[in-house]
Parts: structure tokens; C-alpha cells; sequence
């Protein structure tokens, strides 16, 4: 009998509740960027709400695909999460899904906290008052307006951009969006196309949205910055990251997440903070999620064999 409840660790223990120790978020792109901004905003309230550890790891490299590539083949046992992009992750998959390493589908996404466009920033002492200075300096200047973008979905914003006005661009590849920011106030590019969080965070620094790429309707924190749509343009793009973890993942853990998130939402502080970084606050899991997310990968994986030919030039 004794060797018994020895083997089986006295028969009745319960296997500890999840999570017992700390969690590790991926996040795909280097300190700073977006993601990286918002893991750490979150980070806080997940260790607050589930009572362990949050550690933020950044994975940046060849446009997020080896960060997203990590989350996807990471243990499924809810100890590493990350973040997961669109219309970055579905940009690798179409573009070069042998390299990537990844599906789509080797996700389960948990929830999101946020919407933002992108965002077309000048320099506030600069040539380019607003878009229509921008597109006629474009015009009578092919390309020769420089314009920064950090990875291959800000590219791809910036080739909608060009066949929305009939312009050519001269795109300047940057490490990431804060790089982009400083290069833009150091003179190095004339443009740079980024996240709304970057034009928020840099307008102390004179740093100016003269368009917003996605969204319905103007952002409080960029009230000056029309958006495509608002112009006559039928184009809008929003990034959406959202907390996933490996397919595979027991349901379980994932609703304890979900669950902690959806909490987290609730709270009037948090939003407003996400409100302040630039970004659009708006709380989503499933079922609504995973939809916006499968649109998101067969439209982007449209648009990128509309553009294949252009990518293949860069």
C-alpha cells in the first residue's frame, strides 16, 4: 500500500492550476515596435489577473515570420504565447510560405484588444502640409519621394497607396517602426508608412499623420489625418494583434486567458491607455476574431498575387 501512494504521489494530488509558473509572451518585432508596446501594456494586468510572471521576449526578423514562426511551434501547454499580427502573419504565409515555416491555422487565437491603421507621417515642418501636397510631389517627382516601411505589410500599404493616386514611391526598408520615426526626423526619408501608434507617440517630437490607411472615420488621437476611405478610396487596412498560443493548446488554458482578457477589457484605465498609444480600442475572441482573422488571410493573400511582380522588384 505505501508503495503504492509513493508511485502514484500519495494517489489524490491535483495537478497544479494553470498558470504555476511564468508565462513567456513572443512577441514578433523588436523593442518598441507596436506589438512590443502593447505586449508590455497588457503584460502587467495579465500578472495581476492570473497571478504569475508576464515576460515579454522579442523575436523580430525576415518581417515577423521568425517571431510568429516561434508561437506556432512552441510547447502547447499555454507557458508561451505571443502575438500574432495581421495583415503581417498572413503576409508571409502568401509571399513565402516555405520560409515562413507556418500556417495560417497553427494558431488559436485567444483575444484582441485593438485595432489600428496605418499611417502616412511627414515631417510637420516639412514640404508636405497634407496628402494633396504629398501626391503632387509625387507626380512631378517619380520615384524619388522616399518613404520608410518596416516589413513587407507596410509595403504593402505603400503599393495601395501608389494605385490609389497614380504616384511612384521610393521605398526605404527600416528595421522597425521606431526606426523609421527616427530616420523620418533625422532627414535620412522624406515619408515614412507606419502604424497610427508611431504618429501619436511622435507628434511632441513634430512628427505629422497626413492620411490614415484604415478605419471608417478619423482617430481621436490623429483628428487631422483623413482616412482612405474618406478621401474616395475603397482601401482599409488594420492591423489587429491578437494574443494566441499554439494550436493544440488545451481548451482549458486558453479559456483561462480568455477569460483573464476579457476582464482585463472591462477596465476604464486600460482602454483609455490604449486609446493614448494611438491605437483603436475595441475588444474581440471568439467567435468574431477567428472570422476577422480568415477574412483577413484570403484578402491579404489576394492582394499579395496582385502584387506579387512588385515585391519580387523591392
Amino acid at each position: 500500500l505505501i508503495a503504492s501512494l509513493l508511485a502514484t504521489g500519495c494517489g489524490d494530488k491535483k495537478e497544479a492550476k494553470y498558470p504555476n509558473k511564468p508565462v513567456t509572451i513572443i512577441v514578433p518585432s523588436a523593442v518598441g515596435g507596436t506589438a512590443d508596446i502593447h505586449a508590455r501594456l497588457v503584460a502587467p494586468y495579465l500578472e495581476k489577473a492570473l497571478g504569475q510572471q508576464f515576460v515579454v521576449v522579442n523575436k523580430p526578423g525576415a518581417g515577423s515570420a521568425i517571431g510568429h514562426r516561434e508561437i506556432a511551434h512552441a510547447k502547447p501547454d499555454g507557458y508561451t504565447i505571443g502575438i500574432v499580427a495581421t495583415p503581417e502573419s498572413p503576409v508571409n504565409t502568401a509571399l513565402r510560405a516555405k520560409e515562413a515555416g507556418y500556417k495560417n491555422d497553427d494558431f488559436a487565437l485567444v483575444a484582441s484588444f485593438t485595432r489600428m491603421p496605418g499611417a502616412l507621417q511627414v515631417m510637420a515642418d516639412g514640404p508636405f502640409k497634407n496628402i494633396n501636397d504629398f501626391v503632387a510631389y509625387a507626380k512631378a517627382n517619380p520615384g524619388k519621394l522616399t518613404i520608410g516601411v518596416s516589413s513587407d505589410a507596410w509595403m504593402l500599404h505603400v503599393l495601395e497607396l501608389e494605385q490609389a493616386f497614380g504616384i511612384k514611391l521610393n521605398p526605404i526598408v527600416v528595421k522597425s517602426g521606431g526606426e523609421g520615426n527616427n530616420a523620418l526626423m533625422g532627414k535620412h526619408i522624406m515619408a515614412h508608412m507606419g502604424g497610427s501608434a508611431f504618429a501619436a507617440t511622435g507628434a511632441d517630437k513634430g512628427i505629422k499623420a497626413i492620411l490614415l490607411t484604415g478605419g471608417s472615420k478619423r482617430i481621436a488621437a490623429l483628428p487631422d489625418a483623413p482616412t482612405m476611405l474618406e478621401l474616395g478610396h475603397n482601401i482599409s487596412y488594420e492591423m489587429i494583434k491578437a494574443f494566441a498560443v499554439p494550436k493544440g493548446t488545451p481548451n482549458e488554458i486558453v479559456e483561462t486567458l480568455r477569460n483573464a482578457m476579457r476582464e482585463i477589457s472591462k477596465n476604464p484605465e486600460f482602454a483609455k491607455k490604449v486609446e493614448g498609444s494611438g491605437e483603436i480600442f475595441g475588444y474581440l475572441d471568439k467567435p468574431d476574431l477567428d472570422s476577422i482573422y480568415k477574412q483577413s488571410c484570403e484578402r491579404i493573400s489576394a492582394q499579395i498575387e496582385k502584387y506579387r511582380k512588385a515585391f519580387v522588384q523591392q
